[in-house]
Formats: C-alpha cells, sequence, structure tokens
C-alpha cells in the first residue's frame, strides 16, 4: 500500500503544477473512468464533481457559460 501512497503523491504534485484549464480535463476524464462500467456508483458524488468541474471550467475561462439574460429569453421565446 505504501507503494500506492507514494504514486498517489507523485500525481497530485505533478497536478498541482497543471494549469486550471488542464485541472478542469483531467477532472473530466477522471469522472469518465470511474463512471465507466459503474453506474449508479455515487450519483450523488458525480452530480457535485460536476458542479465543481463546471465551475472550476467557468472560472478558468475554459467554459465561459451564458448570460442569464440570454438564456431567460431563449427560455421565455420556447415557452411562448
Amino acid at each position: 500500500m505504501q507503494q500506492m501512497t507514494s504514486a498517489v503523491e507523485k500525481m497530485k504534485a505533478d497536478i498541482d503544477r497543471l494549469s486550471r484549464r488542464e485541472q478542469v480535463q483531467l477532472l473530466g476524464y477522471l469522472m469518465r473512468s470511474i463512471d465507466d462500467g459503474h453506474e449508479g456508483i455515487a450519483d450523488q458524488s458525480a452530480f457535485d464533481t460536476e458542479l465543481l468541474r463546471r465551475k472550476a471550467a467557468a472560472d478558468c475561462g475554459a467554459e465561459p457559460g451564458e448570460p442569464a439574460e440570454k438564456v431567460f429569453r431563449e427560455l421565455r421565446e420556447e415557452r411562448g
């Protein structure tokens, strides 16, 4: 188990050197890799992780999002 711990510590140090955008990309990869073949393993955890990923992506500009006024306008138009 000690070998796993040192490997994880090295990965954490490597992750700390990544840009915010690269960290967001890595987070998305990790989420997909955990979900593959394990549907429903942690639905709430996956949801929370996705929220954090989206917030991080928005914060660093990787996914700037849509202005609220535009989204609300489109919703009003769709509903008539």
